[in-house]
């Protein structure tokens, strides 16, 4: 597995401000460990090649995890748009949706109430993955939901300046933390999480209120001594043992 960075601004309205620098690649690389992320800066991006391919089986397929904190209504998150490729060539965007309100830009330290979103990565805090099902992705020849090997993480621009803003699905701006003119600032991607791999992995199944998650993959490394939880709420919680 791998995973390159195309480092982002960390004011896309000032490129003199110069690229973001804090974390590296390989924080993205095995089990969430928050606080050690790579930040990915205005519209930067993470490309993650998994050596096992994953594919769309029933419910979640993957999540994505960020270093957010707080909790309800009072939570500090930070967005990204994800997308997946089974060539490495094309890539192809979950449709996001954002329903936060626009009349005011959300400040560099301020709190954002996650039940506004929907297929954004960031939506949950630290060690709280955001869920991805391949099925909400249109069908198309160009993708092979059997055998996904790519997923590419694309930051945010949270600004509510139609000039560098972010836009969801219908064309709505997506508000979120900005200026964040630091080493940090943008998505911190911490890791990425595969529940539905290829590769046959020691399975070990952990019940939480209804729902039954299976521990397979991160980022394509065995993880038979850790299980993904999937809480009453619908979140994905990683938990090692």
């Amino acid at each position: 597995m791998s995973c390159e960075v195309q480092r982002g601004y960390r004011r896309i309205d000032m490129p003199d401000s110069g690229q973001v620098t804090s974390g590296a690649p390989v924080y993205a690389v095995g089990y969430p460990d928050a606080p050690q992320a790579v930040s990915l800066g205005d519209s930067g991006a993470a490309v993650l090649q998994f050596n096992a391919p994953f594919y769309d089986g029933e419910g979640y397929d993957f999540a994505v995890f960020e270093n957010g904190f707080g909790s309800g209504a009072e939570a500090f998150l930070e967005f990204a748009f994800v997308e997946v490729s089974s060539d490495g060539e094309h890539f192809f965007r979950f449709p996001a949706i954002s329903e936060i309100q626009t009349d005011d830009q959300t400040g560099a330290f301020e709190t954002t109430d996650a039940s506004y979103v929907h297929n954004l990565a960031g939506k949950y805090t630290v060690n709280y993955g955001t869920p991805f099902d391949l099925a909400d992705i249109p069908d198309t020849s160009l993708l092979d939901k059997s055998r996904v090997t790519h997923i590419r993480i694309v930051d945010v621009v949270g600004s509510v300046d139609p000039s560098f803003a972010s836009y969801d699905q219908d064309g709505n701006m997506i508000n979120d933390p900005w200026r964040t003119s630091f080493p940090s600032g943008g998505f911190d991607l911490d890791a990425v999480g595969i529940i539905h791999s290829l590769i046959p992995l020691q399975i070990n199944e952990v019940s939480v209120g209804t729902p039954t998650f299976q521990n397979l993959d991160i980022l394509g490394r065995n993880t038979n001594h850790s299980n993904f939880v999937v809480t009453p709420g619908g979140t994905v919680r990683f938990e090692q043992r």
